[in-house]
This record gives C-alpha cells, structure tokens and sequence, in this order.
C-alpha cells in the first residue's frame, strides 16, 4: 500500500518519523510519526513552528500531544512537497488545507498519519489509524456493520476482530475521503457496506446503500486500500 522512502530516528516527543508515497498513486505522499506523550509539554508547538489553537489549551496533555504529532506529520510532508503551511483547524475540528493542497489525518494510541495530495490530481484522501485493541470491538459490530459484512470477513482468513477494525476503519477513511462533497452532512456506518475484501492486494470494495448527494448515490461504488501490521490497521481511499 505504501512505499516508504525514509525513515528517521530520534529522541524526544516525535521518536520516529517515516515518508514515503501511496504505491498506487505515488503522487498522493504519506508521513507516519510515532510520539511520546510523556516528552509532551507545550513549549513543542513554538519550538516546533505550529500553533497551539486556542480550544485546546485547556485540553489534557494527550489531546494535545496528538494534535501536535498529526500536525507534525503533516507539516513535513508538506514541506518536502514544496508548502510551508501547515493545515489550520475548522470549527467542527476538520483540518484546512493550504491553497492548492488536500489531505487527511488521523490518530490512534501514540501514531500519526498524515496523506497529502496536489488538489491538482483531483484525489480526495481519506486515511484512518487504529491500534488494534482486543476485546473492544466485538460489542459495537452491530452497530458498524451489516449481517453480510460480519459474514464476509468470517470467510476471509484475517482475524475476526481485526477484521471488525478493518469494516470500521475502511468507512472512516470513506467518510474523510467525502467530506469536501458532504460537509458536515454526517453518513452512518450502515449508509455504506463493505462488499469485497481482497487479503492478497489489499483491496476494499465499498458501496453506498443510502444516497448522499448527487453524485454519491445509493449503488456508487469505490474501492480502498488496507494494511494490517501486528498492532495497527491503516486504511485509506482516494
């Protein structure tokens, strides 16, 4: 799914940091960092160079770690695509991108992921990061997923609860990849099902069951990618 071209290592608050493009599509471009919340204090973001937005100043040193890192990621992708601009945050929390840019983001235990794209290549990045946690699932599948999606990852060879994380995961990265279209016109996790999961290429097929604009209708249909390592799943469409 991603083809890393490097990685670095240091010590402090962001202790790895890898870039690399999406294989498929090496225009779209992708940084991972993980971080350390224990080395957070709020003296990163100026040293840093990001702006700690004033709803957050109160937030727990978490919220703001994670805030930080994603912001991170996506500042130095950015910058080796050539934008000095980190993206800023809207009232309802979505990133705003640069001029000219998109993206997405997301977050999960002490991970971050960043994917960026020229608006140029008319892609709309969706990206999602969940570290896999045992037994915190299975009490929401209901909720996520149809009967024929539960059925259809039973008959797939990845592990029951990795694959409920994948059912969720594949539909956030969705709805981050619709958002531009639908604005806070929120879809359900039932407004679209997963139909086909393909273990050897990582392909994820998608379709709308609920009509969600004029050109996202009940029917379209759109295929992600997915990656599972040993304690996270990523996810992504464009």
């Amino acid at each position: 799914m991603f083809t890393k071209q490097f990685t670095k290592y240091s010590r402090g608050f962001v202790h790895t940091l890898q870039c690399g493009f999406v294989t498929a599509h090496p225009e779209v471009k992708y940084c991972i960092v993980d971080f350390d919340p224990e080395h957070y204090n709020d003296r990163l973001f100026d040293s840093l160079a990001i702006q700690l937005p004033l709803a957050l100043k109160q937030s727990c040193v978490k919220r703001k770690a994670e805030y930080l890192a994603v912001r991170y990621a996506a500042k130095g992708i950015l910058s080796m695509a050539g934008c000095k601009h980190i993206p800023g945050t809207a009232m309802d929390r979505s990133p705003v991108w640069p001029v000219g840019w998109c993206g997405s983001l997301s977050h999960s235990n002490n991970s971050a992921i960043a994917l960026i794209a020229s608006e140029a290549i008319g892609v709309m990045p969706g990206v999602d990061l969940e570290f896999l946690r045992k037994n915190e699932i299975l009490g929401v599948a209901g909720l996520l997923a149809r009967d024929e999606e539960l059925t259809l990852i039973k008959h797939t060879n990845i592990d029951y609860e990795n694959g409920l994380y994948l059912l969720f995961s594949i539909k956030e990265s969705l709805f981050k990849s619709l958002y531009p279209e639908l604005g806070e016109r929120k879809a359900g996790f039932k407004d679209v099902r997963v139909i086909g999961i393909d273990t050897i290429s990582g392909d994820v097929t998608l379709e709308l069951t609920k009509t969600l604009s004029l050109y996202y209708v009940e029917g379209f249909q759109i295929t992600g990618k997915y990656i599972i390592d040993t304690n996270m799943i990523i996810t992504l469409v464009l």
